[in-house]
């Protein structure tokens, strides 16, 4: 599919960090499907071993690049990113930008600068926005009693809210992604407009998502605490014990570890979809309601979550043994829920119900199969 020179690419770093001593994580979202991301120790989960599907990666179907991301220390990101900066050159590789937004109450409190308020007056108007994450200022007002009595006191206040509602979600100002760099064979400059950051490294002027849409390939280092934590500890195991630890060599069917996890699986059900079947999930596996499968042909895929879709594989793979759709085909199911692109779901639907009574499965039955995916696998977790 030629992404054999991306995957060299995101190998190149991993060896890096391996030959540096700095720790990388056993592999992170859909990446882990792929057995050559294991074969080339980007990863450390054995797809085969776990069931995963590469089609939730990457297939033909997908119109997106692949997306392969690093967890590496906190503290050695900056390791990470100078070791491409030296290796491609200034020209090749950048950094990306990212701008922070005029939300809800920091658009009041710009507008209330301007309008020469007082640092109690501004204060006012912030309490008055109700406590509700990403709430507009259209959404406070009619559900904020306190700020529809502020913006009625006077004209002047009126002008102000009128002014935040037409500024709010601009760019507010600028900083470096996170995570995210970008590489190219040819100059960036032919590509993107670019500035230079503060650490003499170039940065696109051009955010994420734009990045991508002029073609160039986004790849993200993620700088995580955890692991840092995580790699000292296993120093400090190395010099206190005068053991050759490993952490990949760790028993994971070790009892009192599993035990931990078995309370209950958060990981993947505190998400927006399946958040709402936790109280069913668990009734279910503490047998106090029946496990049920909207067909019986589906009880190999959702037994090991007691007939509730969890995974985003579990969406792929109902499509795939039910609707007869390839598994690039199914992955776009998954990507049109996730986008809430309604179009595409309902052509969807109409090929499941078609492919499932070419199947023998009866129209109602295809039916409720669909509106199950459409209930329960809306915004799952990836398996992998």
């Amino acid at each position: 599919m030629g992404f054999d020179d991306y995957f060299l690419i995101v190998w190149d770093v991993t060896n890096f960090a391996h030959e540096n001593n700095i720790l990388t994580g056993p592999g992170r979202g859909s990446a882990a499907g792929s057995l050559v991301s294991y074969t080339l120790y980007i990863t450390d989960i054995d797809p085969i071993k776990y069931d995963l599907i590469f089609e939730r990666f990457l297939n033909e179907e997908r119109a997106q690049m692949p997306d392969i991301d690093l967890d590496i220390p906190d503290i050695k990101r900056d390791t990470i990113i100078e070791y491409l900066h030296q290796k491609y050159g200034q020209q090749h590789m950048a950094q990306i930008i990212t701008f922070g937004t005029l939300k809800t109450k920091q658009v009041l409190r710009d507008v209330a600068r301007v309008f020469d308020l007082k640092t109690y007056e501004a204060d006012a108007w912030s309490k008055a926005i109700p406590k509700e994450y990403g709430i507009t200022l259209k959404e406070a007002y009619a559900s904020s009693q306190s700020l529809k009595n502020l913006v009625a006191d006077n004209s002047k206040n009126r002008l102000l809210f009128e002014t935040a509602i037409a500024l709010e979600g601009l760019p507010r100002h600028y900083s470096t992604h996170a995570a995210g760099i970008i590489l190219s064979d040819d100059d960036l400059v032919d590509h993107v407009p670019v500035q230079i950051g503060g650490d003499g490294i170039l940065m696109s002027q051009f955010a994420k998502n734009q990045v991508e849409e002029v073609g160039l390939l986004k790849m993200d280092f993620l700088g995580l605490r955890n692991l840092s934590i995580l790699e000292n500890t296993i120093t400090l195991i190395k010099k206190g014990y005068h053991v050759d630890f490993d952490i990949r060599k760790i028993n994971l069917d070790d009892p009192e570890t599993l035990k931990i996890y078995q309370n209950a699986a958060v990981n993947a059900l505190y998400r927006p979809g399946p958040i709402q079947n936790i109280d069913e999930f668990i009734a279910r596996k503490h047998g106090e309601r029946p496990i049920t499968y909207p067909s019986k042909e589906l009880e190999g895929i959702l037994k090991q979550t007691y007939g509730i879709m969890v995974y985003q594989e579990q969406v792929m793979q109902v499509a795939s043994t039910m609707g007869g759709f390839t598994l690039g085909q199914a992955d776009s199911i998954r990507r049109a829920m996730s986008k809430k692109k309604h179009d595409i779901i309902s052509r969807m639907e109409v090929m499941f119900i078609n492919g499932a009574m070419k199947k023998g499965y009866t129209h109602e039955v295809a039916k409720k199969v669909y509106a199950y995916i459409m209930e329960f696998g809306d915004y799952g977790f990836n398996r992998s």
